[in-house]
Protein backbone atom coordinates (compact mmCIF):
# COMPACT_ATOMS: atom_id res chain seq x y z
CA UNK A 1 0.00 0.00 0.00
CA UNK A 2 1.10 3.51 -1.26
CA UNK A 3 -0.08 6.29 1.09
CA UNK A 4 0.82 9.72 1.16
CA UNK A 5 2.56 10.05 4.45
CA UNK A 6 3.65 14.00 4.62
CA UNK A 7 0.05 14.84 3.31
CA UNK A 8 -1.02 12.56 6.35
CA UNK A 9 0.66 13.86 9.37
CA UNK A 10 -1.00 17.28 8.43
CA UNK A 11 -4.45 15.49 9.07
CA UNK A 12 -3.00 13.16 11.78
CA UNK A 13 -1.40 16.66 13.28
CA UNK A 14 -5.17 18.25 13.03
CA UNK A 15 -6.56 16.19 14.75
CA UNK A 16 -4.23 15.09 17.40
CA UNK A 17 -2.85 18.25 18.46
CA UNK A 18 -6.30 20.46 19.56
CA UNK A 19 -6.74 16.96 22.40
CA UNK A 20 -3.08 16.60 23.15
CA UNK A 21 -3.59 21.06 23.74
CA UNK A 22 -6.28 20.22 25.70
CA UNK A 23 -5.17 17.83 28.37
CA UNK A 24 -1.84 19.81 28.50
CA UNK A 25 -3.90 23.16 29.43
CA UNK A 26 -6.39 21.42 32.32
CA UNK A 27 -3.51 19.51 33.52
CA UNK A 28 -3.31 22.33 36.49
CA UNK A 29 -6.81 22.27 37.35
CA UNK A 30 -6.68 18.49 37.14
CA UNK A 31 -3.57 18.59 39.64
CA UNK A 32 -5.21 21.07 41.83
CA UNK A 33 -8.54 18.49 42.07
CA UNK A 34 -6.32 15.93 42.85
CA UNK A 35 -4.99 17.34 45.77
CA UNK A 36 -7.87 18.91 47.41
CA UNK A 37 -9.37 15.43 46.99
CA UNK A 38 -5.67 13.45 48.46
CA UNK A 39 -6.48 15.55 51.26
CA UNK A 40 -9.77 14.63 52.18
CA UNK A 41 -9.98 11.14 50.91
CA UNK A 42 -7.27 9.44 48.75
CA UNK A 43 -9.25 6.85 47.68
CA UNK A 44 -11.61 9.42 46.14
CA UNK A 45 -8.68 11.18 44.74
CA UNK A 46 -7.35 7.83 43.27
CA UNK A 47 -10.89 7.23 41.61
CA UNK A 48 -10.45 10.72 40.24
CA UNK A 49 -7.31 10.33 38.85
CA UNK A 50 -8.22 6.91 37.34
CA UNK A 51 -11.65 8.10 35.79
CA UNK A 52 -10.28 11.44 34.36
CA UNK A 53 -7.25 8.53 32.86
CA UNK A 54 -10.05 6.04 31.50
CA UNK A 55 -11.77 8.95 30.12
CA UNK A 56 -9.18 10.89 28.59
CA UNK A 57 -7.87 7.32 26.88
CA UNK A 58 -11.51 6.56 25.54
CA UNK A 59 -11.73 9.70 23.87
CA UNK A 60 -7.95 9.08 22.41
CA UNK A 61 -8.64 5.61 20.81
CA UNK A 62 -11.93 6.94 19.27
CA UNK A 63 -10.13 9.46 17.85
CA UNK A 64 -7.55 7.48 16.00
CA UNK A 65 -9.91 5.05 15.23
CA UNK A 66 -11.93 7.58 13.04
CA UNK A 67 -9.09 8.80 11.93
CA UNK A 68 -7.48 6.17 10.68
CA UNK A 69 -10.47 5.67 8.57
CA UNK A 70 -10.03 8.79 7.57
CA UNK A 71 -6.12 8.61 6.31
CA UNK A 72 -6.48 5.55 4.47
CA UNK A 73 -9.56 6.20 2.67
CA UNK A 74 -8.53 9.83 1.93
CA UNK A 75 -4.62 8.76 1.02
CA UNK A 76 -4.40 5.40 -0.16
CA UNK A 77 -6.05 6.20 -3.65
CA UNK A 78 -7.93 3.04 -5.25
CA UNK A 79 -7.08 0.97 -2.14
CA UNK A 80 -9.08 0.67 0.57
Amino acid sequence: MLLRWQPAVKDLRAARDPVENGFFTDQTAVDAKAQELLKKDAAEAAKYLTDLTISRMEKVVKLFRDLRKKLLTKYSGDIV
